[in-house]
């Protein structure tokens, strides 16, 4: 793979993943026993995160969400790694790629 392939793959994909849209934040209020907060402040400041931050990322894990920023730069770090993987023989043929096997 040459040099400017690169370099132009790898500006496609910061243009086109800055353009992803801004979601909505909304805020909630959730009921806890008192001392179950205070160990779990505890917890996240030991681990250099916040209570609310422990509590998103848990709602993401649980559901499957994961964060814009994260997935754009996975998907970013995997499109580099991965492109190009091919020996120097292979070309490309549109018919075989659209080729059905038949039984």
């Amino acid at each position: 793979m040459g040099f400017k392939f690169e370099l132009e793959r790898k500006a496609f994909l910061n243009v086109h993943l800055s353009h992803i849209r801004d979601v909505c934040v909304m805020n909630i209020t959730l009921s806890a026993d008192s001392a179950l907060i205070d160990r779990t402040r505890q917890y996240a400041k030991a681990h250099g995160a916040t209570l609310n931050g422990l509590v998103r990322d848990y709602m993401k894990s649980i559901v499957g969400v994961q964060d814009r920023d994260e997935a754009a730069a996975e998907f970013s770090r995997l499109a580099i790694q991965s492109a190009g993987g091919s020996d120097g023989a292979f070309q490309f043929d549109r018919e075989d790629a659209h080729r059905r096997e038949r039984s």
